[in-house]
């Protein structure tokens, strides 16, 4: 199509007006595009890290048409080899799970025409235990190769300094970067040149997105994504204000896919597909293909938004403000998106955060990349069409609509065959296609050829970066300008009576604009026969013409069939003779160079630049970021930004989001040509999602206030088992040591954290041991309760299938039946995943337990139910960059409405401040209280005011959770 070219010749201005030394990047010649593929981690977890769980998927991939799609990827997640390294430092498969090994079952994948990926971790062990890549980077990477492995997702547990290197150091402990160990371990998957794609999976830590580039072919924004609506939400709000740093050969990745898993409806899901595909995330699957719904299944196979996540131009969307629209809220997902495309610009509009159905509607002059005037657009999930200056669309609640939007119709349509050999074209405007100016045209030289850009997607792109000769004005001006080439066809036309359906896959359709006027050659047979067309190539770039020619300055992209020149014209570039330009292509081979991979690909092909004395003043005009002020469309500000922030006259700096300015042609600058960004309301109320009605426990534990247990002889303390649904799970006691039989005991729940375990909450070891055992809670307890520290599964709480919550419900059965306890005073509290269990006990669990303390906790093992209302204190931290504080606010605000609490947007300490601000809220139900306690601080345990990290003698976590759960009795 034909912005699909000129839009190349629009980036290239973009790079000269950016212009930067070269950067050091991953060069693998992978994740040109965003990886499409399946992970077995949402299936199963450990479970479906496995021989038959790959070729299942494999093999489901092909009988589905999803490998027809794109989808490519078989990924197998964590727990897939023996816990212990061989004799000789390798990994070793688990023969349980892979009974012939892994090479053969990638062999047998790669057969069916896909590729397999597997996992690793940058610390000592992977989050579920097994043996990681510190200190065997090499090894690995060498192991994978010999497989035959492509795709390496390399995770963030266990990475303790390593000795001498400070910088290794997790934060909290030293400041550093996680950047040093994925470094490593992308040296060494480079050094046996086998191209793997590496996955950097630092949980969103240390800016990645800054420098993620120079290190994998993907890399993950944020903390997990879990099973729910909200996670969708905050994922998808916080990858806007980063989607700049999208670009073909490194993504966002805003993790796997919970479409089909059961938590979202068919509204919730579109949304997620959406704004995934959009925002150019790696779009890994993540249920079980052999239970999918056919509704999900229609979701991900949506051949619109997997061609716009798989456009070669590979910019992200983000989002944009229409006029008299409110601003970006952090933390909620904003109804208004656009990015650019190779052949148009992706709008999204959803109603993500509404309360009912809504009709959104937007013009498509307030569009990033789109303009005044009328547009064509098609929306990906209803395949509904249409044209004009805007769109509107009926939403309902949560659901999100997709458009791809395109100057076709002021631009000419083919629309009535005149005669044997002329065809008609309609709506063609005087001055063309209008604004953008990137819009251009085709030209023909009227000898029965026309060029026809399909939109396959058959874009290459090299690099060239060269001092330009002959430039008086700017003779050091160092260029990085990129050549993009796009595959065409050149085909003649017979001359014929018969007029053949016009077919172009992908392609809506043909359009032509002046100079064509009113006739171009008969399109007989365009289709009819390709076995004449070949592919020609399209260098797209700045240029000058000159003598014999007429100077004119503009940009242009030019290509060459054999002696037929057609070249696109663009901003007053008038149509020149062939022979001139071809004589002059002739006379000026590799005038510049071309870069060796360009060269590799298109021996045959030249750079027909020219460079004259005007070329200085050429740059004056093209390059308003050599001289301190951003081009059209490109970024003028936002958080962190220290670019340039005015903008080439005819542009406005307006605000996209807090961390995003864009230059937007046209418009009200309001003063100074740029416009400040917009800061959003720090903590603003979150609405929480309706949800289902709360299952009970079934078999629910002991009621009243003296459990079956009272009056018998106890069971001692230490490490117990229990059998839960054939499955063995363990957990540590303690009881009082002055435990009497007949006195009903508070029963206190611990659960531990990621990759933690019962020992570490039992012991307090990690923070203090003797203090901060049970969260500090048995010391001020003093032999007035009975603890109980659980194991989770795979060092978390997963709760898949909401198999913990079964496993506390035995506990809850078997501890009152043989201690005394009082069942209306049960308690949970936990920090990180064990907040994350301490929540979902909340959700589903609200008549069982009397209240919760959730310490930096999120919603990783679901919310079943959690409509009803449960005692809560929340405890996060401002600086908390694994479990962002947004998190905890959702949480919080999920019982605030629940409990009837008024809500507010309660204060919290300034950063710097290292002090924690306490909330209580009022207008709450009786008996149910909430209590928000936010510190300046980051992910730890026991946080302390007058420091950002843990400390198990000044924490103030304890004693307010005490404190909290101390209220009943």
């Amino acid at each position: 199509m034909v912005a699909k070219t000129v839009t190349f010749a629009s980036t290239a201005i973009l790079a000269l007006a950016n212009a930067s030394p070269m950067e050091k990047r991953l060069e693998n010649g992978l994740g040109r595009t965003p990886a499409l593929g399946w992970n077995s981690w949402n299936v199963a977890q450990c479970n479906a890290a496995t021989e038959a769980f790959a070729l299942d998927t494999a093999n489901r991939f092909i009988s589905m048409g999803l490998k027809d799609l794109g989808y490519t990827y078989v990924n197998i997640d964590d727990c897939w080899s023996t816990m212990q390294r061989n004799s000789s430092g390798y990994l070793v498969a688990d023969p349980k799970k892979w009974p012939r090994g892994i090479k053969p079952v990638v062999d047998e994948i790669h057969a069916k025409g896909l590729k397999f990926g597997l996992y690793g971790s940058a610390g000592t062990k992977t989050c579920a235990g097994y043996p990681a890549s510190q200190g065997y980077e090499g090894k690995d990477a060498q192991l994978l190769a010999e497989w035959g492995v492509d795709y390496w997702k390399h995770d963030n547990c266990y990475t303790p300094c390593r000795q001498g290197l400070p910088q290794t150091c997790p934060e909290n402990q030293v400041a550093g970067s996680t950047r040093t160990w994925y470094g490593t371990m992308r040296d060494a998957v480079l050094a046996t040149k086998k191209p793997i794609f590496f996955s950097l999976c630092n949980w969103g830590r240390d800016r990645v997105w800054e420098w993620g580039k120079d290190y994998g072919n993907s890399w993950r924004m944020s903390i997990d994504i879990w099973n729910d609506w909200a996670s969708v939400i905050r994922i998808g709000s916080a990858a806007a204000g980063i989607a700049q740093y999208s670009a073909p050969g490194g993504f966002n990745d805003l993790d796997m896919m919970q479409i089909s898993n059961g938590a979202l409806n068919p509204a919730q899901e579109r949304t997620h597909m959406g704004i995934w595909a959009i925002a150019k995330s790696p779009i890994i699957l993540g249920m079980d293909l052999s239970k999918i719904s056919a509704s999900s299944l229609a979701i991900i196979k949506n051949k619109g938004l997997i061609a716009i996540n798989q456009d070669k131009l590979g910019k992200a969307a983000t989002y944009f403000q229409p006029p008299g629209k409110p601003a970006p809220v952090s933390g909620q997902l904003y109804p208004y998106w656009a990015g650019p495309l190779s052949d148009g610009v992706v709008v999204g509009l959803t109603n993500a955060m509404g309360t009912g159905r809504q009709t959104l509607a937007v013009d498509f002059k307030d569009v990033p990349g789109l303009g005044a005037g009328t547009w064509s657009w098609t929306e990906m999930y209803s395949g509904r069409t249409g044209s004009g200056t805007g769109v509107s669309f009926d939403l309902e609640r949560y659901d999100m609509a997709v458009f791809k939007v395109s100057r076709d119709v002021p631009c000419g349509r083919l629309e009535k065959r005149e005669a044997a050999s002329t065809w008609r074209v309609g709506s063609v405007p005087e001055k063309g296609c209008g604004w953008p100016w990137w819009l251009c045209s085709f030209y023909t030289d009227r000898r029965n050829y026309l060029s026809v850009t399909w939109s396959d997607d058959h874009i290459i792109s090299g690099v060239l970066r060269k001092k330009i000769p002959g430039s008086k004005l700017f003779p050091w001006l160092p260029l990085k300008l990129p050549l993009l080439i796009v595959m065409d066809q050149q085909l003649p036309l017979p001359q014929s009576k018969s007029v053949p359906q016009i077919e172009q896959p992908r392609s809506e359709s043909l359009l032509v604009t002046k100079p064509l006027a009113h006739e171009i050659a008969t399109l007989d047979a365009i289709l009819g026969d390709r076995t004449h067309a070949q592919p020609e190539f399209c260098l797209v770039g700045l240029g000058l013409s000159g003598p014999p020619l007429t100077w004119r300055m503009g940009i242009f992209g030019s290509w060459f069939a054999g002696n037929v020149m057609v070249w696109h014209w663009c901003l007053g570039l008038l149509g020149l003779q062939r022979d001139g330009i071809e004589k002059q292509r002739k006379a000026m081979p590799n005038m510049l160079g071309v870069h060796k991979t360009m060269k590799d690909i298109v021996p045959a092909a030249s750079v027909a630049f020219e460079t004259s004395t005007l070329l200085s003043a050429t740059l004056l005009g093209l390059l308003p970021g050599a001289l301190g002020q951003a081009a059209h469309w490109g970024q003028c500000g936002g958080q962190g930004w220290s670019g340039p922030t005015t903008c080439a006259s005819g542009s406005c700096c307006v605000a996209s989001n807090q961390w995003y300015s864009q230059c937007i042609p046209g418009g009200s600058c309001g003063g100074g040509g740029t416009s400040p960004p917009t800061n959003p309301p720090t903590n603003p109320p979150t609405n929480p999602p309706t949800n289902p009605p709360t299952n009970p426990p079934t078999n629910p534990p002991s009621t009243g206030d003296r459990s079956a247990g009272c009056g018998k002889a106890p069971i001692t303390s230490g490490t117990k088992s229990i059998n839960v649904n054939g499955r063995n799970r363990q957990y540590i006691l303690r009881v009082p040591n002055n435990y009497d039989s007949n006195k009903p005991y508070r029963l206190i729940f611990g659960f531990h954290w990621l990759g933690g375990n019962m020992d570490d909450v039992a012991t307090g070891r990690t923070v203090q041991a003797g203090t901060w055992d049970y969260y500090g809670l048995r010391r001020l307890a003093d032999e007035n309760a009975i603890f109980v520290a659980p194991n989770g599964l795979n060092a978390g709480w997963g709760n898949a299938g909401g198999e913990d919550v079964a496993f506390v419900d035995a506990l809850l059965r078997s501890l009152e039946d043989d201690l005394c306890v009082n069942p209306r005073l049960r308690f949970a509290t936990g920090f990180s995943f064990g907040g994350a269990m301490s929540y979902a006990l909340a959700c589903s669990r609200s008549s069982v337990f009397r209240a919760v303390s959730v310490i930096a906790g999120g919603p990783m093992s679901g919310c079943e139910g959690g409509t009803a209302p449960v005692p809560y204190l929340g405890i996060h931290g401002l600086r908390d960059n694994v479990l962002p504080i947004a998190t905890g606010r959702q949480l919080r605000d999920r019982f605030v409405a629940n409990n009837g609490c008024t809500p507010q947007n309660p204060p919290e300490p300034a950063q710097g401040s290292l002090r924690h601000v306490k909330t209580v809220y009022g207008g709450c139900r009786d008996g149910f209280p909430l209590t928000w306690i936010a510190y300046d601080g980051g992910h730890v345990a026991a946080p302390a005011d007058g420091t950002a990290g843990d400390n198990g003698s000044t924490t103030f976590a304890p004693a307010e959770t005490w404190a909290f759960f101390q209220q009943f009795s």
